[in-house]
């Protein structure tokens, strides 16, 4: 989130700061009579404390948008994880079901069989355990790809929301940066512009004849 004015420009900003810093003399009150010492007193007080609120407000408004930045991440990281839940359970429900089926088709298949060996002999009944035997593990073998597919499933979707959730906290963090980066340079031009008002005021009382009285 860049600063808020389209006529603020962070880079024009710092780029005047660091040509007007060099300009800066010493201020001398020397010469000046008690009146034009007052008055520049006064001025530079005035102009320092304003200076002083500018940058304290400009500080508040970065904070607050840094904080919103960091509770707009805080927001969507938490629907990423509820909607990472949601699509983990879908995937167990329909592996559970999906099992079951295979239970279910399963015994029916056993017990038709089982009804047949009724009356066999033992010779049949055997063989026919037999094919019981293969049934259940054929199922069981389908039951056990099928939670293995839902277990591999669960884990992208978990991969997935671990990586979003690192590129919203990495958009938010360089989001900060650049507000930090902003207010540098906005208190930089701050700076500039009240040594500036201080320097005319300076050279304007500078210029003005001490009234004796």
């Amino acid at each position: 989130m860049a600063y808020a004015s389209k006529y603020y420009d962070p880079q024009k900003a710092h780029e005047y700061y660091e040509k007007n810093k060099k300009l800066k003399g010493r201020r001398s009150t020397k010469g000046f009579s008690d009146d034009q010492k007052a008055m520049y007193s006064y001025v530079k007080n005035d102009l320092k404390q304003r200076e002083k609120s500018e940058k304290a407000d400009a500080s508040a408004a970065t904070k607050d948008r840094k904080a919103a930045i960091s509770d707009r991440a805080k927001s969507d990281k938490s629907d990423i994880s509820e909607s990472a839940k949601e699509a983990k359970a879908k995937i167990s429900e329909a592996a559970k079901a999906e099992r079951q089926a295979f239970t279910d088709a399963c015994k029916s298949k056993c017990d038709a069989l089982k009804e047949q060996m009724k009356g066999m002999s033992a010779e049949d009944k055997a063989v026919m355990k037999e094919k019981i035997a293969a049934i259940k593990a054929q199922f069981a073998s389908a039951k056990a790809d099928v939670t293995a597919d839902a277990k591999a499933s669960r884990s992208k979707v978990s991969e997935k929301a671990k990586a979003d959730k690192a590129d919203v906290s990495a958009d938010a963090s360089a989001k900060k940066k650049t507000e930090s980066a902003n207010l540098k340079s906005e208190k930089e031009a701050i700076t500039t512009k009240y040594d500036n008002k201080l320097t005319e005021a300076y050279e304007s009382i500078k210029g003005k004849k001490s009234v004796k009285k």
